[in-house]
């Protein structure tokens, strides 16, 4: 009952952000010569700034196993 938020919009908004990891993967592929994510290469990244929901580091985690920190 306390929650305000505009209808139509994901708290937060979910598939904005795994789409952008998703482009993050498809540059690193780009960068690899292959076009494509290195199977079974292994990321740890820094999420600076991570706020309240950390949902950058949870995304990456659970769609790329990346190991996150924030």
């Amino acid at each position: 009952s306390d929650w305000d938020i505009p209808a139509g919009y994901l708290c937060p908004p979910i598939p904005g952000r795994a789409d952008y990891l998703h482009y993050l993967a498809d540059r690193r592929g780009e960068a690899n010569g292959r076009g494509q994510w290195p199977p079974g290469e292994r990321v740890r990244a820094l999420d600076v700034g991570v706020g309240a929901n950390g949902i950058y580091p949870l995304l990456a985690n659970r769609s790329f196993g990346w190991q996150m920190g924030g």
